[in-house]
C-alpha cells in the first residue's frame, strides 16, 4: 500500500498545482481510456479500489496514514471538479468556482453519455465498504459533488443517501436545494420531507441542524418554530398515520433518553408543545405511546414515565390532558412503590407536577378522592421480572384498603402536597370540605380518609393553606354556622321518632357515626380559625370578618361535645386576648402597638397560657415587637424565649419560634443567631431538626449578609456534623451538609483554604462509600453540595481544589450517575454538564 500510495503522490505531483489539474500531462503517464479527461478520473478510482483492498473492510482499523489522507483527499478533488462537476446539467449544485480555487470548466463533451453513471456506480461500491477509506470519503468536502451528481439516478441516489447520518443528510440537501432547477427543488424537498420516515433519528437531528446546536451547543430557540413548521408537512404520497406515527415514536423516544443533553430534550418539549397548539392531531401517536403502558399490561413503564417527567417538569402546554388521563395511574404507581419500599423520589416529583398543571385542584381532589382505590382501570402494578416494575391486569377483583394501609397514603398523599403550590392546597381543602358537608351518603371510609385530610392539611400544611385566607374563612364559617343552626333548632320528637327513641332495640350506629364524624369538622374548623387569627390578627378587614361571627362561636361554647366546647372557647379566649389585651379594635383600622411595655406583658402572660392558640400569639407579639427593633425586650430574652418554645412538639408553637429567629436574625445579622442555635444543648433527635429548619431558613434568607468569621465558624460547625457517625442520625448529617452547601451558595470566597479540602473529602468520602440505600439522603446533600462546589469554582471561590480533586469528583458523579436512587442519578447526570 506505500508504494502505491507514493507512486500516486509522485504521479499527482507532476499535474496538480494550487491552480488545478494538468489533465493533458496527466493522463501522458497512464493508460488511455477515452478522452484524457477519462483517463484520469479512470486512473483515481482504480487507486481508490486498489487502497481499498488493502484495508480489508475492517472499518476499526485505520490504515491510511494522515499525510497519505492529503492523497486521498487529492485524488477525491480531481474525480469530483473533473469528473462529476463537468457532467452536471448546468445550474444544479452549489457553483465548484465558490468552493475551490482549481480552474474548472463545464466540458461535457470530453465524457461518454453513460460516463457519471458509470462513476457514481464505481464511487457507491466503494463507500458500501464501510472502511476506513470510505469514511475519509463521506466526511471529505466533496461528498456534496457525488449526492448533485447522483440526483438524475434515484438508485445511486437513495444509495448515496443511505450510506449518509441524517444530520449530514440535512445539511447536503439543503446545501443544493437553491441551485438547480424545479425538478431538482422537488426531489430534494421530498427527500427532506420523508426522512422522518426513513431514519429514526430525524427529529433530533433536525432540531440540532436548524438551532445549530452542534456547531454552538446551545439551542438557537428561536429556530424552533420553524423545526414545528417542518414536521408538520407531511409528505406527498405518504400516509398521514404513518407519517405522525413516526413522528411520535421519535418524540417519544428522545424525551425516554436518560442521556439526551437537557438542552435537546428542552427543545423537544418546547415543539411538542408547539406542535399541541398548531397541530395537535400530529401528537396522537406520541399520546398513546406515553398512555398504553399505564392502561394494558406492560413491562415497559419505565420510557413512559422518563417521558412524562420531562413534559411535566418543563410545563409543556401538551401534558394537559395526559394530566387528567393519567394522574391516577401515576398516584397508583407512586402508593405501590411506598408501601413496596422501592425507590419514589422521581415519582414523586411527577405526581407533584401532574398536581401543579391544575390550578384549580381538579387533580389534586381527583386523587383524594381514590386514596382508598388500589385498583385503577383494572390495571395494577408489580414487579417485573427484571426487577423493575410493571402494570398488570387485575383479576377483577379490588380489595378494600386496611385503616392503617390507608392511613399510609392518607401520610403519603400529604408529603405530595407539601410541595405542590399553596393556592391548590386551598382548593383542594375547599372541594374537601364541600364532599364532606354534602347530604348525600359516602361510605365510611371516604368519609374518614377525607376527615384525615382535612386533619392533616390543618395541621402540617397550615401556611399553604393560609394563602387563601378569605376563602378558609368562609369555608370555616360555614362549617360553623352549619352547627349553630342545628344546635338552636329545637328538638321536637314526632310520635315515629318517640318510639324509635323507647325503642331498646334500634340501631342509630350510622346517625351516631355521621353525628361524631360532623362533630369532628366542627372542631376541626374551629381549631383553624384559631390559626387563621394567629397569623391575620393585624389585618383589619379580615379579623373584622371574623369577629362579626363572635355570637356564633360562643353559641359553640354550650355544644354537647366536649371537642367542640373547647375549641371554641379558647377561639373566642383567643379574640379576647388580641382584642381587649393588646389593645386591637376587630371593626377599626389597623394600627401599631404604641405601648411596648403593655404588649411585653400580654405577650409573657399569653405564654404562660396553657392553650396552644394563645401562647403561640404570645411568640408572635414577641416577633412583633423585634421587628419593630424595639428595645422594650433584649434580643438576648428574645432568643431565649424562641429556643425555648422551639422545642414544644406542637407546631403551631415550634413554626412561629421559627419565625422569631428569623425576625432576631433580621434585627441583629444572622451570625450571632445561628452561632446561639449551633452551641444550644439538646439531646432530642426531633427538636434538634426543629433548630436545624431554623437555621436552614436564616441561611436562605440573611446567608450572603454573614461575617465572614461567623461563617467560617459555622463551616467548622457543620463540617463536624457531617462526618459518618455511628451514634448521629442520618437525618441529622443530611441537614448539616445542606446548610453547608447554603453558605457556600452564598459566600463562596469566605472559606479558608483548609475548609475548602475538607468539604471536597466530605463530598467524595459519602459518595464513594456511603452507598446503602438507608444513605440515600445523605448522597442526595452530598450531590447539591458538590453542585455549590462547582458553582463556587466558577466564581472564583475555592481557588485551591486541583485538578486531580475535580477528576475524582467527576469519577464519583460518574457512579452517582447510575445510583440506586432516582433523584440521585437524575441530579447526577444533570450535574455532569457542569463539568
Amino acid at each position: 500500500m506505500d508504494q502505491l500510495l507514493a507512486a500516486t503522490k509522485q504521479w499527482l505531483d507532476e499535474g496538480v498545482s494550487s491552480k488545478g489539474a494538468d489533465i493533458a500531462k496527466l493522463s501522458t503517464s497512464i493508460e488511455q481510456r477515452g478522452s484524457p479527461s477519462e483517463s484520469v478520473i479512470w486512473r483515481c478510482v482504480d487507486v481508490l479500489l486498489e487502497l481499498q483492498s488493502f484495508t480489508d473492510g475492517k472499518q476499526e482499523i485505520i490504515k491510511i496514514a494522515l499525510e497519505d489522507m492529503k492523497t486521498v483527499s487529492t485524488l477525491m478533488r480531481v474525480i469530483a471538479c473533473y469528473g462529476i462537476y463537468p457532467c452536471v446539467d448546468a445550474g444544479v449544485g452549489p457553483p465548484m468556482e465558490s468552493r475551490t480555487e482549481w480552474a474548472v470548466l463545464k466540458n461535457p463533451e470530453e465524457f461518454s453519455s453513460d460516463f457519471l453513471e458509470r462513476l457514481l456506480t464505481k464511487l457507491l461500491n466503494i463507500l458500501r465498504k464501510k472502511d476506513d477509506l470510505a469514511d475519509i470519503i463521506l466526511i471529505g468536502p466533496y461528498t456534496v459533488d457525488i449526492i448533485t451528481g447522483s440526483l438524475r439516478y434515484d438508485a445511486i441516489f437513495e444509495g448515496l443517501s443511505d450510506l449518509l447520518p441524517t444530520y449530514t443528510l440535512y445539511q447536503l440537501y439543503t446545501g443544493i436545494l437553491p441551485y438547480g432547477p424545479s425538478w431538482v427543488q422537488q426531489k430534494l424537498s421530498h427527500s427532506l420531507a420523508v426522512l422522518p420516515l426513513k431514519r429514526s433519528d430525524a427529529v433530533r437531528a433536525l432540531i440540532e441542524f436548524l438551532t445549530g446546536f452542534r456547531e454552538s451547543e446551545h439551542v438557537n430557540t428561536s429556530r424552533l418554530t420553524h423545526v414545528t413548521q417542518v414536521l408538520c408537512s407531511i409528505p406527498k404520497n405518504t400516509k398521514p398515520k404513518d407519517y405522525i406515527g413516526a413522528i411520535g415514536v421519535q418524540i417519544f423516544n428522545l424525551l425516554a433518553s436518560v442521556d439526551m443533553p437537557p438542552e435537546i430534550t428542552a427543545a423537544v418539549v418546547r415543539v411538542t408543545a408547539d406542535l399541541s397548539e398548531t397541530r395537535p392531531q400530529m401528537l396522537g401517536a406520541l399520546r398513546d405511546r406515553i398512555v398504553e403502558p399505564f392502561i394494558k399490561p406492560s413491562a415497559e413503564l419505565e420510557p413512559s414515565l422518563v417521558v412524562l417527567m420531562n413534559l411535566v417538569s418543563r410545563k409543556s402546554d401538551f401534558v394537559g390532558y395526559l394530566a387528567e388521563k393519567l394522574a391516577l395511574h401515576v398516584w397508583a404507581l407512586l402508593a405501590y412503590l411506598s408501601e413496596s419500599k422501592r425507590p419514589n423520589g422521581s415519582t414523586l416529583q411527577l405526581v407533584v407536577g401532574l398536581i401543579n398543571l391544575k390550578d384549580d385542584g381538579t387533580i389534586a381532589d381527583s386523587i383524594a378522592r381514590s386514596l382508598g382505590q388500589t385498583v385503577v382501570d383494572g390495571i395494577t402494578f408489580g414487579p417485573s421480572s427484571s426487577g423493575s416494575v410493571e402494570t398488570r391486569q387485575s383479576d377483577g377483583n379490588s380489595p378494600e384498603l386496611t385503616m392503617e394501609a390507608l392511613s399510609f397514603r392518607i401520610n403519603l398523599f400529604l408529603t405530595v402536597l407539601n410541595k405542590v403550590q399553596g393556592k391548590i392546597v386551598s382548593s383542594l381543602f375547599s372541594h374537601i370540605i364541600k364532599r364532606y358537608t354534602a347530604s348525600s351518603r359516602r361510605d365510611a371510609l371516604s368519609i374518614w380518609s377525607d376527615l384525615k385530610l382535612l386533619e392533616g392539611i390543618s395541621s402540617e400544611l397550615r401556611a399553604k393553606l393560609f394563602e387563601k385566607p378569605n376563602e378558609i374563612v368562609d369555608l370555616t364559617f360555614g362549617i360553623i354556622d352549619g352547627a349553630v343552626e342545628k344546635q338552636l333548632a329545637p328538638q321536637v320528637l314526632d310520635v315515629q321518632s318517640l318510639g324509635v327513641a323507647l325503642d331498646g332495640d334500634s340501631d342509630d350506629e350510622e346517625d351516631d357515626e355521621e353525628e361524631q364524624d360532623n362533630g369532628d369538622l366542627v372542631a376541626l374548623g374551629l381549631s383553624l380559625l384559631s390559626s387563621i387569627i394567629l397569623e391575620a390578627f393585624s389585618k383589619k378587614k379580615l379579623m373584622r370578618k371574623i369577629g362579626g361571627h363572635r355570637e356564633q362561636i360562643e353559641v359553640l361554647t354550650k355544644s354537647t361535645n366536649r371537642n367542640i366546647r373547647e375549641k371554641s372557647s379558647q377561639c373566642i379566649e383567643l379574640l379576647d386576648t388580641i382584642a381587649s389585651e393588646a389593645e386591637i379594635s376587630l371593626g377599626d383600622e389597623d394600627t401599631d402597638f404604641e405601648n411596648s411595655a403593655a404588649l411585653l406583658k400580654t405577650a409573657r402572660e399569653s405564654l404562660a397560657n396553657p392553650l396552644i392558640p394563645v401562647r403561640a400569639h404570645g411568640l408572635t407579639l414577641i416577633s412583633e415587637l423585634i421587628k419593630r427593633q424595639d428595645n422594650t425586650i433584649s434580643l438576648d430574652e428574645a432568643m431565649s424565649i424562641m429556643l425555648r418554645e422551639i422545642q414544644d412538639d406542637d407546631s403551631f408553637i415550634y413554626l412561629n419560634a421559627i419565625r422569631g429567629l428569623e425576625a432576631c436574625s433580621a434585627f441583629v445579622g444572622p451570625g450571632p443567631v445561628l452561632r446561639r442555635l449551633a452551641t444550644h444543648k439538646s439531646t432530642q433527635l426531633d427538636v434538634v431538626l426543629r433548630k436545624r429548619e431554623a437555621m436552614t431558613r436564616i441561611v436562605q434568607l440573611f446567608g450572603p449578609t454573614c461575617q465572614q468569621e461567623d461563617l467560617r465558624f459555622l463551616a467548622d460547625y457543620f463540617l463536624a456534623q457531617s462526618r459518618p457517625d455511628p451514634q448521629v442520625d442520618d437525618r441529622l448529617r443530611m441537614s448539616a451538609i445542606s446548610i453547608l452547601g447554603l453558605l457556600i451558595q452564598g459566600a463562596p470566597l469566605s472559606l479558608t483554604t483548609d475548609q475548602e479540602g475538607q468539604v471536597a473529602d466530605l463530598v467524595l468520602g459519602v459518595l464513594t462509600h456511603e452507598r446503602s440505600d438507608e444513605q440515600a439522603i445523605v448522597r442526595r446533600s452530598a450531590i447539591v453540595l458538590l453542585l455549590e462546589l462547582v458553582n463556587a469554582k466558577h466564581q472564583g471561590g475555592f481557588k485551591n481544589l486541583s485538578v486531580s480533586t475535580l477528576q475524582s469528583l467527576k469519577t464519583q458523579l460518574g457512579v452517582a450517575a447510575n445510583d440506586s436512587d432516582e433523584l440521585i442519578r437524575k441530579d447526577a447526570r444533570e450535574l455532569m454538564e457542569s463539568f
